[in-house]
């Protein structure tokens, strides 16, 4: 039997081999257009590009390479591999990484309209208020069409039985 001090240190030991495996996984899952495209917009961070969470938090790295996939992830199933696993790697820090600028403050507010918790998905997804809210201000905020197609694949993420909303 291991003492109090010696089983945390394992624990703690076992969760940076897991956040590890992610970063790695992440960046080896992308198709190389978005590989390409993750240097790049790594490199504007100042973050390594294995490193998920620091990716995942940082303001630009997620609009500067999702506008580089749209442009260099020319095949659809690409492009969807591209950005669904950035929106995958990203949601087990915060689920709104996903979700392209324009309508990360509708998320916000639409959950503050509605009584919950930015990071109580399921009060989230239950929540008719929540929904016709956030879709009005997405509606009203994010033009292209892109945009459009990464919040339907963000919701369809966290509240895999809610409607497609665009």
């Amino acid at each position: 039997m291991f003492s109090a001090p010696v089983a945390i240190f394992v624990a703690i030991l076992g969760s940076l081999a897991l956040l590890n495996a992610q970063s790695v996984d992440w960046f080896s899952s992308l198709p190389p257009c978005a590989q390409k495209c993750a240097i790049v917009a790594a490199n504007r961070t100042g973050c390594d590009v294995k490193d998920i969470k620091c990716l995942c938090s940082s303001e630009t790295f997620s609009s500067d390479y999702r506008k580089c996939i749209a442009k260099t992830c020319l095949t659809k199933d690409e492009y969807t591999v591209a950005n669904d696993t950035l929106t995958k790697y990203c949601q087990s820090y915060d689920w709104t990484a996903g979700l392209p600028d324009c309508a990360k403050k509708c998320a916000i507010a639409a959950a503050a309209a509605a009584g919950c918790k930015i990071t109580d998905t399921k009060c989230l997804c239950s929540s008719d208020i929540f929904l016709s809210e956030f879709k009005k201000c997405v509606y009203e905020n994010c033009r292209l069409k892109e945009e459009l197609i990464q919040v339907n694949s963000t919701i369809s993420q966290i509240c895999p039985d809610g409607p497609i909303l665009f």
